[in-house]
């Protein structure tokens, strides 16, 4: 196989030097692959592929129109390479004549869905999608930008909007314990020396410590009434607090 890749490269630099050649370049990659067969394939569709580009940029559109032909039968299609090939044509397109195939390319992208929303971008710029000026696509960028900020963050804006509606105060590290407005949640949650900001996590281990201090066993096995009646309490409080978040936070 290295006669083979050498034969290649040999193609590549006779391409290389004018456009005519490429033809007869062509004609050689015809006669190694009728020789090898599958074997270079793949080879001989990348080395054409080049050779496409190439003459798309020199505005020899009828030689790449069928180079691209072949490429395209030679593999599946669709797949990968091939709408790069057809994207990368798009942007090396110059002259009339190779926009007009390059529009060809396009259509066949948007039929194989296969235009992303960066090339879309990219395209828009190269004109594809009529004259838009920068400053318009910078301001669509920037409206992009800010919505989708809007999006990641939308639960914290949501919580912080809630939060100022209601006129609780809130430092750095959290809700303040002697606020003016204090809700029923952060009233039973201040029973476990919480406020609003703690976690599930922290709760449920809030009530545990609370249950075992109540415990009996902490009172040396008698349970007073006062106690009794505590541990209730406590119970209740819990309980009430898991039927608030799963109302108040939809969890």
């Amino acid at each position: 196989m290295y006669i083979v890749k050498q034969i290649s490269v040999d193609i590549n630099h006779l391409s290389s030097k004018h456009n005519s050649y490429q033809q007869s370049a062509d004609e050689l990659a015809d006669e190694l692959e009728r020789r090898y067969g599958s074997q270079i394939v793949d080879e001989l569709a990348n080395m054409r592929s080049v050779w496409v580009i190439e003459l798309i940029r020199k505005g020899n559109v009828d030689i790449a129109d069928q180079l691209f032909n072949k490429v395209v039968s030679s593999r599946l299609d669709p797949n990968k390479l091939n709408n790069d090939l057809r994207y990368q044509i798009l942007l090396a397109a110059k002259t009339d004549k190779a926009r007009d195939f390059a529009k060809g390319r396009k259509a066949e992208l948007n039929f194989h869905n296969a235009i992303g929303f960066r090339r879309r971008v990219s395209l828009l710029i190269h004109g594809y999608y009529g004259n838009v000026h920068l400053h318009v696509i910078g301001g669509s960028i920037l409206i992009f930008l800010i919505f989708g900020s809007i999006y990641t963050y939308r639960r914290g804006i949501i919580r912080l909007l809630r939060d100022l509606s209601s006129g609780r105060p809130r430092t750095k590290s959290g809700y303040m314990k002697p606020a003016v407005v204090m809700d029923q949640y952060s009233l039973l949650l201040s029973r476990f020396d919480l406020d609003d900001t703690a976690t599930d996590s922290e709760i449920k281990a809030a009530y545990r410590k609370k249950l075992k201090d109540l415990h009996p066993d902490r009172a040396g096995g008698e349970a007073d009434a006062e106690r009794v009646q505590e541990l209730i309490e406590v119970k209740e409080c819990y309980k009430r607090i898991l039927e608030m978040k799963a109302t108040r936070f939809n969890s």
